[in-house]
């Protein structure tokens, strides 16, 4: 089916506003630079959509809404102009396992929704711009059903700066050789904060870790037991990697280590090896309510950049 529709059959417009539409793939260009100049809060989305233009994700679209004077080309047209540059697009989301919102409000959510809604549920979450997604949600949770998890609060933080705590000497890149020892680290922090298991098929969870390992872009403290076996004390991912920015992912500390600074150091570790590689700034997102997490990241550097939301299905 066209993402575009006739006039008069637009279940996403609002009135006296544009419609959000799908983009062609001619145009994911444009949506790579709306997320770009959306800092921190484009890393997400755009790290998908770049695997989704490279190929290296199969599938997915991407939802926008045009700015004013985009969506028609001609009086009675039912064909839409090409978008052609990030600021032609005031929101977007990304469709893709997962929904990932970007610059929405409310009302740009709900747009999205009311084009969604008919799919059904099959996506995992709902994930970004706290307004967006609570506004999407608001239109779809009557057909989508009961979510396993609502976080509609999350603090979006960032820093581009050195840390200002010293760093754990010990942080250092995962290898593969170690993976038996940090999936199960992984699996718990997964755990523990959304309040189920990773699901998905069958060594799923593992397989993504192990991907994280094998670009170098999962940060950890092991002990140092001797003999092994060695446990993960600290753990840190470079989940996404997008426009100079990379979003932190899967922060851990061993449940008897807490407490000790080993998250300070630890991310302080995260931030210094980031800049080091060549990054413009770290971000990640946290529940509000979160708040012995939420000192470490401040303490380290990070500041509250933006809401985030997120609806787990």
């Amino acid at each position: 089916m066209a993402p575009w529709q006739r006039p008069g059959r637009n279940p996403g417009k609002a009135p006296g506003r544009e419609k959000p539409r799908f983009l062609r793939p001619n145009e994911f260009a444009a949506a790579l630079e709306f997320c770009h100049a959306a800092g921190p809060d484009g890393v997400l989305a755009g790290a998908r959509l770049h695997e989704m233009a490279t190929g290296a994700v199969p599938g997915g679209e991407v939802l926008v809404w045009p700015k004013a004077g985009r969506a028609v080309a001609r009086p009675g047209a039912w064909w839409t102009p090409d978008i052609g540059r990030g600021d032609q697009i005031e929101a977007l989301c990304c469709c893709s396992a997962s929904l990932m919102v970007v610059g929405a409000t409310a009302e740009h959510g709900a747009g999205f929704g009311r084009v969604l809604r008919p799919r059904g549920r099959r996506y995992s979450s709902l994930v970004g711009t706290a307004a967006g997604v609570l506004g999407m949600w608001e239109v779809l949770k009557d057909d989508w059903g009961q979510p396993r998890t609502l976080r509609p609060v999350q603090l979006l933080m960032a820093q581009a700066t050195p840390p200002l705590v010293a760093p754990d000497p010990r942080v250092r890149p995962a290898t593969r050789a170690e993976l038996d020892i940090v999936a199960p680290a992984a699996h718990a922090m997964f755990t523990e904060e959304l309040g189920f298991p990773p699901g998905g098929p069958a060594g799923s969870h593992r397989a993504h870790v192990a991907r994280l390992i094998d670009q170098g872009n999962t940060l950890v403290r092991l002990s140092d037991a001797v003999p092994p076996p060695q446990r993960v004390e600290f753990k840190a991912d470079l989940g996404a990697i997008f426009g100079g920015w990379a979003q932190v992912h899967g922060v851990w500390v061993d449940p008897a280590l807490r407490g000790r600074g080993l998250a300070k150091a630890g991310m302080a570790a995260v931030v210094e090896q980031g800049l080091a590689r060549g990054l413009q700034g770290l971000s990640l997102y946290v529940n509000d309510f979160n708040l012995a997490a939420v000192a470490a990241y401040r303490a380290v550097g990070f500041a509250v950049v933006g809401r985030w939301a997120t609806v787990m299905l």
